[in-house]
């Protein structure tokens, strides 16, 4: 919600008054057209577009005031600015400031925006633990507010920061969002009833924005924010159940009911019992499949816990029926990964399968679009290629994807056959923030595999400080002349030298020179 309008900014239910819908234009001339580039055009719109922070300015103190590591404030005029590089390279901001009761120093390093920021004559209110130097108390990286002449930290609010726009000063855009919340924010429309808000224990649409705008209290403005996050929750929630009841009316899914027979063919290939979250994970599929509306079910559970085996029972099943199924996964190394466990577990059966992925050749994905539109693929596996490649869907039943990645309306779309849509099965094993919203939101049902199949080793997770990285390199050095295998996974493949973050290759170099000396090192990743 930083920064943001939430919807009765946008037209949502409890449509604004003509009051709040009046342009900006008719208010603040000078100021319209740098408003319109945050999206600001009407009253309502600068009502709704909230802090993305505060800054406690409060506690303002006078400079005898001050004691040496004790958070504090200061509010005065910058006398003197200095902003100068090092013989190393390395910027340096010095100002001086004059406070109630005296001068303090300023000191910010690595900096050098702050050159245009802090100058002469500018106001500011400086936050932070001061410490002695000398005669002078000096800050150190404090927090800085820019204000005017008609802006000061008091004792009575936070001081509200917004995003900001070129040419657009933070003090004006607080001065002319306060006289619109003191003008119209009664004006603004209750969505939710009295009972229902006593019962969330919420406050009243009104209360809420002036106290987002200009909050007495940290708990004023987190009783605020929670108020506009429930109902933007509440709002979201609302219309993914009508968008879900409508789908579930209009799109049409081809009816894959089990039955007995069906059931042990499919069993059949498994040569283990499945565990009971396993079973009941298919029980839920074999429902949904059994609908004529397409199904939308999330399958989560950690790497080993068996998803893969419950996403080929819901192939099979569609296989069986006479559609076909496909499998996507995000990279080709996982696509064949499965294809590999696929064509190994359907050997000697009747399933036929194929594989279509980016590094094949032309020829070769032409004979493999070729099959398929010929009625000779039942399964196919592969990655984005099944969704941009030119394939013709005849009879496509399910579709299964492997840690969800995008996959929207326009994926859908190729997928789709005439007025009839396959159903969809995503898995993950770390579900990606949209899958999770997904799933709370009601747009895919969920089931779970807690319990591991028998014969997994239970994993054990440390968390390692780094004095004690040189303890654990040696137990992975062991542990490998013993003949047994290690894998360090890097979070990019790139790396990122502002944040000290090192990609793979980078991290294979360093360690084989390094704490890994000596032993074969492998690499793999997504753009191999």
């Amino acid at each position: 919600m930083n920064g943001e309008q939430p919807s009765l900014a946008k037209g949502a239910p409890g449509a604004a008054p003509p009051e709040l819908l009046q342009p900006l234009r008719a208010f603040f001339p000078r100021d319209a057209e740098l408003l319109a580039k945050l999206g600001l055009h009407t009253v309502a719109d600068l009502l709704f577009y909230f802090p993305k922070r505060y800054e406690d300015f409060t506690q303002l103190r006078r400079v005898e005031q001050l004691q040496e590591g004790r958070d504090a404030v200061v509010c005065g005029v910058i006398r003197e600015a200095d902003h100068r590089r090092t013989r190393r390279g390395k910027h340096v901001s010095t100002v001086v400031v004059e406070a109630d009761g005296g001068l303090v120093r300023c000191v910010w390093f690595h900096q050098p925006f702050r050159r245009t920021q802090l100058v002469r004559g500018r106001r500011v209110a400086i936050q932070g633990k001061p410490r002695r130097k000398g005669v002078t108390w000096e800050f150190v990286h404090p927090r800085v507010v820019m204000l005017d002449e008609t802006t000061s930290p008091t004792q009575k609010h936070l001081l509200p920061i917004y995003g900001l726009t070129a040419g657009l000063e933070a003090s004006t855009l607080r001065n002319r969002i306060r006289w619109v919340v003191e003008r119209y924010a009664r004006e603004v429309p209750e969505m939710l009833p009295e009972s229902f808000r006593q019962e969330k224990r919420l406050l009243g649409v009104q209360e809420a924005v002036q106290r987002m705008h200009l909050p007495a209290s940290w708990e004023e403005a987190r009783e605020a924010r929670r108020r506009f996050a429930y109902q933007e929750l509440w709002m979201l929630q609302l219309a993914m159940g009508l968008k879900r009841a409508q789908r579930q009316e209009q799109a049409r899914a081809p009816v894959l009911p089990v039955d007995a027979r069906i059931d042990a063919r499919i069993r059949r290939r498994f040569a283990f019992e499945l565990t009971e979250d396993q079973r009941k994970a298919v029980e839920e599929i074999a429902a949904d499949m059994a609908r004529p509306v397409p199904m939308a079910r999330l399958l989560q559970g950690d790497v080993g816990s068996g998803k893969t085996v419950v996403a080929q029972y819901a192939m099979l099943l569609a296989v069986a029926h006479g559609y076909k199924a496909a499998l996507m996964a995000p990279t080709e190394v996982l696509a064949r990964q499965h294809a590999r466990t696929l064509f190994r577990s359907l050997r000697g059966s009747r399933v036929r399968t194929g594989l279509l992925v980016g590094s094949l050749t032309p020829a070769q994905r032409q004979r493999v679009r070729d099959e398929l539109a010929r009625g000779e693929i039942d399964l196919l596996i592969g990655t984005q290629a099944l969704v941009h490649e030119k394939i013709g869907w005849e009879r496509l039943g399910l579709v299964v994807i492997d840690e969800q990645h995008r996959f929207g309306v326009m994926q859908r779309a190729h997928l789709r056959h005439g007025e009839q849509e396959p159903h969809y099965l995503v898995m993950t094993a770390t579900p990606i923030p949209r899958t999770v919203a997904l799933a709370l939101y009601g747009d895919l049902d969920v089931s779970i595999l807690r319990e591991r199949p028998p014969g997994r080793q239970p994993v054990k997770t440390y968390w390692v400080r780094p004095d004690q990285e040189g303890k654990w390199w040696a137990f992975v050095r062991r542990k490998l002349h013993e003949g047994r295998q290690a894998m360090v996974v890097a979070s990019r493949v790139e790396g990122d030298p502002e944040r000290e973050v090192a990609g793979v290759e980078e991290l294979a170099k360093r360690l084989g020179r390094g704490v890994l000396t000596g032993f074969r090192l492998g690499m793999l990743h997504g753009r191999l």
